[in-house]
């Protein structure tokens, strides 16, 4: 299935879900979580998309998303292969984030 096709049945997954998620729009800067334990946390670099990546492992996992300051879920409604374009093309990231398009992102003058 091409992405175009995949954001779509995502999307339209979301309209018929009957408890959909709610996103929350933070704008004050959270306190800063103290560290568990005393040994660091494992870093890996894959090259790989990244919600398989997320699909494939267990455990604590956490995903550095580099975002669109511009439009909710990037290009991915135009076929577009970056990471958020990868989590918003089978998730509800895309119409989660579009409750916030008029109050959070910066116009595209």
């Amino acid at each position: 299935m091409d992405q175009i096709t995949m954001v779509r049945k995502s999307v339209a997954a979301y309209q018929q879900d009957p408890v959909k998620p709610q996103g929350e729009l933070i704008s004050e800067r959270l306190p800063e979580t103290p560290a568990k334990g005393k040994t660091s946390p494992q870093w890996q670099v894959i090259n790989e998309d990244v919600v398989k990546t997320m699909a494939r492992l267990s455990g604590h996992i956490g995903v550095m998303n580099f975002a669109s300051p511009t439009t909710p879920g990037g290009g991915v409604e135009y076929g577009a292969h970056a990471q958020e374009e990868s989590i918003a093309k089978c998730t509800y990231l895309l119409p989660v984030l579009q409750q916030f398009e008029q109050s959070y992102y910066q116009p595209t003058d």
